[in-house]
Order: structure tokens, then sequence, then C-alpha cells
């Protein structure tokens, strides 16, 4: 028995598999309905069994870590220049700082990268913390991890501390393979999803087509850019290449991109993330971070500005609350009751559900492409703008009366 075994809706690509395999008898490929999934090459398969044995979906994980600590939930901030460059409010790059400058470790995460004249999203091995800038900022799009978890338990096994940020699955994976090593910490992420590859891939095809480039690399959300009066971080910034090798930059705001239109409804994303048995307050990390924005009263009674950018912290073991302890000199942090944490996160309560909107959309895509998707986003962006400049002209209207 392998792990083709698996169904769509429950495989979520986490690729422990392929690491674990002892004869390298697995790949993971594009299946057709363009989801990144396992394939055995039965030539070489010893049926030896562990492919099953070791994911985290059909052999589930049983973890003990934490059951014994009560959480402690955070809202804060990285009080540093360099947290200006990640999504929300910097702890990641502040505790991945800390790891390799005070504990000489090792930190893993999702990078994005151009190789082979294609533009990937990868877990990386980080030791310099001049290179940390590559880990930093969200990436809505799931992260390659092939071969990465036997680069962490080789570290892992020199006596290496090692620090793995990843989806919540990809935590579950690594520690199917090395077990709750007394050097490895990890931190997961309040995750909505991630889309189908086939998802991303095409819409960087389609944007190539459009502007006549190549697009070599990509950051989704950008602080500072306001739109329509109001801040909005989801912000596809892309690095483009001419074809005599000139580079330019292009930037697309979350409302004239139906990428993130999709993304945002919770359209196209991987069956198993609609069946996600980690969408809960119970992790198998550490410390899970996610975006947090404080409503009215909060910024009031927290005394929050609006100038800053705020990340949801939760520490599940008492492992992760020393790390956070230890960064606290750099960090601004307010202790948070949980069942506001949870009011705020649906992803930590119940899986994604695709809306109504979403389904519409998707298909659309399915019928005609980004093409026929980008047709109605630019509709319903002159339809808003229309709205908002209306409203702006009534109380002029109002004013000069």
């Amino acid at each position: 028995m392998t792990v083709e075994i698996i169904e769509s809706e429950q495989c979520c690509g986490c690729a422990a598999c392929v690491d674990r395999c002892p004869v390298h008898a697995i790949d993971m490929t594009i299946d057709i309905n363009g989801t990144r999934r396992p394939s055995v090459n039965q030539t070489k398969c010893v049926d030896c069994g562990l492919c099953v044995k070791t994911c985290p979906q059909l052999s589930p994980m049983n973890d003990d870590t934490g059951k014994a600590f009560l959480k402690q939930a955070f809202v804060g901030f990285y009080n540093n220049i360099v947290a200006n460059n990640s999504s929300s409010g910097g702890i990641f790059i502040a505790i991945a700082d800390y790891f390799i400058k005070e504990l000489g470790g090792i930190v893993y995460g999702a990078m994005m990268s151009f190789e082979d004249n294609e533009l990937k999203c990868r877990h990386a091995r980080v030791d310099d913390v001049k290179d940390l800038h590559l880990l930093q900022g969200s990436k809505y799009v799931q992260s390659k991890t092939d071969g990465i978890y036997s680069l962490v338990k080789s570290d892992l096994n020199r006596g290496k501390l090692c620090l793995f940020s990843g989806t919540s699955c990809q935590v579950a994976a690594l520690k199917k393979i090395v077990g709750n090593h007394q050097n490895l910490f990890t931190i997961d992420l309040v995750c909505h999803g991630v889309p189908k590859d086939s998802i991303f891939d095409s819409y960087i095809r389609f944007v190539e087509n459009r502007k006549k480039c190549k697009i070599v690399d990509v950051s989704f959300r950008k602080k500072g850019i306001k739109i329509n009066g109001k801040e909005d971080t989801y912000i596809l910034s892309f690095k483009c290449k001419k074809d005599n090798g000139e580079l330019f930059n292009l930037t697309i705001p979350k409302r004239k991109s139906p990428f993130f239109k999709l993304f945002i409804t919770r359209a196209g994303y991987r069956e198993s993330c609609y069946n996600c048995v980690y969408a809960t307050i119970n992790k198998p990390s550490d410390i899970t971070l996610g975006d947090f924005c404080p409503n009215e009263e909060e910024v009031v009674n927290y005394n929050f500005s609006l100038q800053n950018h705020y990340s949801t912290i939760i520490a599940h073991t008492s492992r992760g609350e020393k790390l956070l302890t230890d960064v606290s000199c750099s960090c601004v942090l307010v202790k948070f009751p949980q069942e506001t944490i949870l009011s705020h996160h649906h992803n930590l309560q119940y899986p994604s559900e695709i809306t109504a909107e979403g389904k519409i959309l998707l298909k659309e895509y399915e019928e005609n492409g980004y093409v026929g998707l980008q047709k109605i986003n630019d509709w319903d962006y002159m339809k808003e703008l229309i709205k908002y400049n209306l409203k702006k002209l009534s109380h002029l209207f109002f004013y000069y009366k």
C-alpha cells in the first residue's frame, strides 16, 4: 500500500512522503485538477508502507507536546525598522533574528525564487541574518518542501538548533519525520488555505503575456499604500524583466487582481484546505502567528496605534513561550484573552469555505481562464470607483450647500 491511496480532497501536498521514501520512488507532480500531489514510481517501490505511515493526513500525528501547557495569547509587533518588510507585526523575523544571532541556530521558511526560468515558492535554509529577508512576508501559494525535511533532520542530527516555519500541515509533516526533537522549534500560521498550483502559475503567465515580460519575483503584501483613502496591504508587487534584460516593477492592487479575488473569496484552494484538520486552536507547533486588525473598541482599550501593524501570537508550549520571552525586549507584546483572539480568526476554529461569489468566479475561471475573470474584476473595480467618487462628490455638495 502506498501514499497514492490518498484522495485529492485529503492530500495536503506536504511532500513528507517524498523525503521518507527509502528508495526515492515518489515525486510530486501536478494532477489533472492542477494540484501538486505524490506520484509513485511502481518500478522502484518496495511496498514498505513508510509513505503511508509518515503521511500526516493518512496517519495523523499524536502530539502530546503542549497538552499540559496553558496556551498564552498575545498581540504585538517587532519594534524594529526591518519589520516594515513583514506582512503584519514582524514577530517571525524578530524570533528568527534572535534564533540565529543569539542561539547560533538555523531557520527554515518559505521564499520566492526564480529558478529554471520559472517563479517558484519553496522552503529554504537560512543560517545568516543577512538572508532572513528572503523569508519575510506572506506567500499566498504553497511552498515546495521536497527534500527540506531531510535537510532539517540532518541539521538536528548534527546537534544544530532548528527553527521551522510553515503551514500547520507542513509542521505536522516535519514532526512525523523527526519527532518532537529537543532541538526543533516550530512556528505555523493562521492559514486560510492555499490555492492550487495551477491557479497561481496561470496567473503569472497571464500577467506576463499582457505585459510582454518575464516575472522574476513577487511580493504579496506591501505596507504604506493607500487606496481610496485607506491603507490596503494586499498588493502584488512584481519584479519583471523585458526581452532585452531591462528590469521594471509592476504593482497590482487587490481590487485589480483576479488572483487575489479568487483567494479572498476562498476559491480555487486545494481540496484538503476545505477539510483542514488543523483549522483549530490546537496546533502542532510551538507558536502560531497571524495578522491582527484591532477593532475600534480594542484600539481604545489597548491604546493601539492605527499606524502600527499587529500580529496575533499564540504560544502552545513552554518552549514557545520562552522564545517570546527572549525576544520581548525588542517587541511590544500585549497579553490577550484567547476568546478574543478566536473572534478575530475564523480559521482557528473552522476550515475555509468557498463563498457564493467565489463559486461564480471559479466557474468563470474554469470556463474562460483569467481573460474572462479579469473582465469581471475590471467591471467590479469600476463600479467601486464610481461609488467612491460619488460619495466624495456628495460630501462636497453638502459642504458647499
